[in-house]
């Protein structure tokens, strides 16, 4: 059990690193998930799609923060991210 609790306890410090370099770099940067929803995005992104919080962009897509055809170009990029052999 006390072998648990330290690996717990080094993952939570291992989230918190990457939070907080995440958020205090200025490039955007974010993760997506098979149907290109975005699960993780940091401060710099979440401005730029026109949020304040991170955590408001979760389980959305492109779709929801620009222009349909924009949206549609980055659903493409993002198709031959997860299926290089497609390109």
């Amino acid at each position: 059990m006390e072998k648990l609790a330290l690996l717990v306890e080094e993952l939570a410090c291992e989230h918190d690193l990457l939070r907080a370099l995440m958020d205090n770099l200025p490039d955007y940067i974010f993760f997506k998930d098979c149907q290109s929803r975005f699960i993780r995005t940091n401060r710099a992104h979440a401005r730029a799609l026109g949020i304040s919080d991170p955590t408001q962009a979760i389980g959305k897509t492109d779709f929801d923060f620009f222009p349909a055809e924009d949206a549609k170009n980055y659903f493409r990029d993002d198709e031959q991210s997860f299926n290089p052999a497609s390109q």
